[in-house]
């Protein structure tokens, strides 16, 4: 589940690459290991957490949460194409 070799677009120092990141969680002073999407709209720019608090973070994420109308309709189309094209592909017997 380590992420570390995700990159840091936050950053613009190249030379700064063994650096330690904190955690971004107010008063945490753990490495910050775990990158996390900021926002729907940012999803290149990451927080960066230690684990206990990107698990936290993780949990109360939601991509879908404020989309409404035609963006919401649209994914909800693509979800229903995605999962009928696998619920209906026919499987074959493994014969050894």
């Amino acid at each position: 589940m380590r992420r570390a070799d995700a990159p840091d677009l936050n950053s613009n120092d190249d030379d700064d690459d063994n650096r330690q990141r904190r955690c971004a969680a107010d008063g945490c002073i753990e490495e910050g290991a775990y990158p996390a999407p900021k926002s729907r709209s940012a999803l290149r720019d990451y927080l960066w957490f230690c684990l206990e608090h990107v698990r936290e973070y993780n949990k109360s994420w939601n991509y879908y949460e404020g989309l409404q109308g035609a963006a919401l309709e649209g994914l909800e189309f693509v979800r229903e194409v995605l999962l009928h094209s696998i619920a209906d592909t026919p499987t074959s017997t493994f014969v050894a």
